[in-house]
């Protein structure tokens, strides 16, 4: 199941990465530069990672104090 999982995050970071890089996406009165293109790519991986930090320390927590998902 975890495999599956994987392979399904995999996939989509994939394709935003692709469609991120991948074409002209930019409108006529935006910047003629890349750099909204990596600032966007930057800003997706900030997020995923923060947010595998978030649900892997959610976890440790919720294992090393004994605590159950609705005692918030």
């Amino acid at each position: 199941m975890c495999f599956i999982l994987q392979q399904i995050a995999a996939a989509i970071t994939g394709g935003c990465t692709m469609f991120a890089l991948g074409g002209e996406i930019t409108s006529k009165h935006a910047k003629k530069s890349a750099d909204t293109t990596y600032f966007g790519v930057a800003l997706m991986l900030g997020y995923l990672g923060f947010d595998g930090f978030t649900s892997t320390f959610q976890d440790k927590l919720f294992k090393g104090y004994k605590m159950e998902t609705y005692n918030q």
